[in-house]
């Protein structure tokens, strides 16, 4: 559960706010789940309409600068600075690593 009252959101907003980023210049969140697919699978669609929806801001908000996931098995890339679906909008760089597992 990431949406903002949860415990997981909690603990990703604080972990973001401590971050020195003259120690620290890039930031990557990693998570299972893609945010952004290339196909649509209505299933993982939908949780990644949910996970924009609950928790894309604080990536932006934040200036992560690279969103790493996995779940799906085929390598994906976005646009640079996607953010609210559109690219080179000041947000993240996603990657579904993608290896492994498919048939």
């Amino acid at each position: 559960d990431l949406s903002p009252k949860s415990l997981q959101y909690q603990w990703l907003e604080r972990d973001l706010l401590a971050i020195d980023r003259t120690k620290t210049p890039w930031v990557i969140v990693e998570s299972h789940r893609p945010m952004y697919m290339i196909e649509d699978v209505p299933s993982n669609t939908l949780v990644g309409i949910h996970m924009r929806k609950d928790f894309e801001s604080l990536l932006y908000q934040h200036n992560v600068d690279l969103y790493l996931a996995g779940h799906y098995h085929a390598y994906f890339r976005t646009c640079a600075g996607l953010y609210k679906g559109k690219c080179h909008n000041g947000g993240v760089t996603h990657i579904t690593v993608g290896t492994a597992g498919a048939e």
